[in-house]
């Protein structure tokens, strides 16, 4: 009865695993469809075993079916391990190899022809059966037969495994590893008990592993980077085309600076001579901007064009865009929120680029429009979304559309559009196209920085003195406070050493280095050895640094907080542009 149970819990798990197979949608490779036929024909030798208990039950009234169903059992089980077989040839193949195809119709031949001499073998062989009325097995030469068969296969597995034994370490092989290792012990235990009917519960486990290792991507998966292959080659067609539209508007200008070359002029009519040097000059100036815009797309391509961050007055950034829309001949009403941050920290350079992109190709596509500009923000803490949504109210246009999901798809090569598309994604902005009747709006938004504006004003004021020959000493507990700190000192042309604990501080201290300013802060590691709680404390650290020295040290504390009393020198991190400034000129102006 127990047995029973073990082969319907089996039948059970491995309905499970089937149902759960099906439902999913599967890579269609040869490993997956084993693995298919692998779980499906187990499921028939659970039920053929279950079969057999009733044939053997019944074997006194029904003296063919005990006959018939051991025989049909023991072809189950040798489909099953030959299909096994030929999957392990499968997972351990190179598939990389030029020959795979012919190599595997190889083994399937040799594989088919083996399975037609042992089925014929285990159709005339013997088999009894043994029924006490407690015990129910089958033995003889058709058994010996097939357990031959297995011994076969095991050791073609091993020979295999050892060919393939640098990449055992991955999971595909952990089921072969287990059906040797528990085959050999089911193999022991049934030869001393054959009655327990062990090996099909055993293959329901190896199938179960196997469903965890085979080669089985997510359809979905599969399905996005077919369509991301799809939107590259797309993309790549694009870009030719662009390449291709600024071969073109390069060819035009060049043809016609040669072509006026060759003119000719009568020098003596001025009126004449100088028309004439107005239209060469705007040839130079077209090919020029040609020129120079295929140098923009080609370091956007090749990521040579960086972002190069800084302070900038929004009040200047919209006056520039105003600049860049006011010389073309139409009309334009600005929607500007009037709560944008005075002060924003980002590549102003590039947001007034993208700008003269977007308007040079709506200016070249778009006939009889008027502009709407609208420039609003959201600001969460010190982060702003500056958003600019351009909006065309046209009359007749050269492009096409397609409109999708409430936005607006457009089909073109223009290298304009090309590059405002290129230079948002550089600044890691958001842009989207929406159609509204006869107004078209482009929307995008970039991602800024707020900054107090006192830090422009101190970018403004301070001009940096030049300190060449002095020497500055940065003690702080971490490096990315010490590149920062670093950075502001570039400025001044020193020399700068850096330490980040005592022992590193000492050991300079020590060298024949001599230092003008040393900056330490009052938290680097080690600095609980000395005491500089108060303005005395730190007068006496300062002493022993500078015996170490050999001469007296200028040190400048670096805090997180304002000391409260006033005869200790110190500056407060963030460092303060301005106070540092101060530092530098009270101390290295005057030496």
């Amino acid at each position: 009865m127990t047995l029973i149970l073990i082969q319907v819990t089996c039948l059970v798990f491995s309905l499970i695993l089937v149902i759960t197979f099906f439902v999913r949608k599967n890579y269609n490779s040869l490993e997956n469809k084993l693995f298919k036929w692998l779980m499906i024909s187990n499921n028939i030798g659970l039920v053929l075993e279950l079969i057999c208990y009733y044939a053997f039950s019944i074997s006194s009234k029904n003296i063919i079916l005990s006959i018939v169903v051991p025989r049909i059992l023991l072809f189950y089980f040798l489909i099953w391990i030959i299909i096994f077989t030929i999957y392990v040839f499968d997972i351990c193949y190179n598939k990389e190899k030029q020959h795979f195809d012919k190599d595997m119709n190889r083994i399937y031949i040799i594989m088919s022809a083996l399975f037609i001499l042992s089925s014929v073998a285990i159709l005339v062989l013997p088999l009894y059966n043994h029924n006490d009325g407690v015990y129910f097995y089958t033995y003889g030469p058709a058994v010996d037969y097939l357990n031959v068969i297995y011994a076969v296969m095991f050791i073609l597995w091993i020979y295999k495994l050892i060919k393939n034994i640098k990449f055992l370490k991955q999971k595909k092989y952990l089921p072969i590893f287990i059906f040797i290792f528990v085959g050999t012990v089911v193999a022991i235990i049934q030869k001393s008990r054959p009655e327990l009917l062990l090996i099909t519960p055993m293959e329901t486990i190896i199938v179960y592993l196997m469903y965890f290792t085979i080669e089985n991507p997510d359809i979905k998966l599969i399905k996005d980077l077919s369509y991301t292959r799809r939107m590259l080659e797309k993309q790549n067609e694009m870009v030719s085309g662009t390449v291709n539209n600024l071969a073109i508007s390069l060819k035009n200008p060049l043809m016609e600076i040669t072509n006026f070359s060759s003119k000719k002029i009568n020098k003596k009519d001025e009126v004449s001579s100088l028309e004439e040097i107005k239209k060469f000059q705007k040839l130079s100036l077209n090919l020029v901007d040609q020129i120079n815009k295929i140098m923009d797309l080609t370091r956007i391509e090749n990521r040579q064009l960086k972002i190069k961050n800084k302070l900038y007055q929004t009040d200047n950034l919209i006056n520039s865009i105003k600049d860049i829309i006011n010389f073309r001949n139409v009309d334009i009403n600005y929607n500007i929120d009037n709560n944008i941050p005075k002060v924003l920290y980002g590549d102003d350079d590039n947001i007034k680029q993208t700008f003269t992109y977007l308007v040079e190709f709506i200016n070249n596509y778009f006939n009889r429009y008027d502009l709407t500009i609208n420039i609003s923000k959201i600001s969460v803490r010190n982060n702003c979304k500056l958003m600019f949504s351009i909006i065309v109210n046209y009359k007749n246009t050269k492009l096409d559309f397609i409109e999708r999901d409430n936005k607006c798809i457009i089909e073109t090569n223009a290298w304009e559009y090309e590059l405002y598309n290129r230079l948002v994604e550089l600044q890691k902005g958001t842009y989207e196209v929406k159609k509204d009747n006869s107004s078209l709006i482009f929307n995008f938004a970039l991602f800024q920085k707020i900054k107090d504006n006192n830090e422009v004003v101190e970018e403004e004021v301070i001009k940096y003195n030049n300190y060449s020959g002095k020497k500055i000493l940065i003690a702080l507990d971490n490096h990315l406070d010490i590149n920062k700190f670093t950075e502001l000192l570039v400025n001044y042309n020193v020399d700068i050493s850096t330490s980040s604990s005592i022992e590193e501080l000492t050991e300079l201290l020590r060298s024949d280095k001599t230092f003008d300013i040393v900056f330490l802060s009052n938290t680097i590691s080690g600095i609980e050895n000395y005491n500089i709680t108060t303005s005395e404390e730190r007068k006496r650290t300062m002493t022993k640094l500078s015996l170490i020295a050999g001469y007296k040290l200028q040190i400048i504390m670096v805090t997180l907080e304002d000391y409260k009393d006033g005869d200790t020198e110190y500056i407060k991190m963030p460092i303060s542009k301005v106070k540092l400034d101060d530092i530098m000129v009270k101390y290295l102006s005057e030496k």
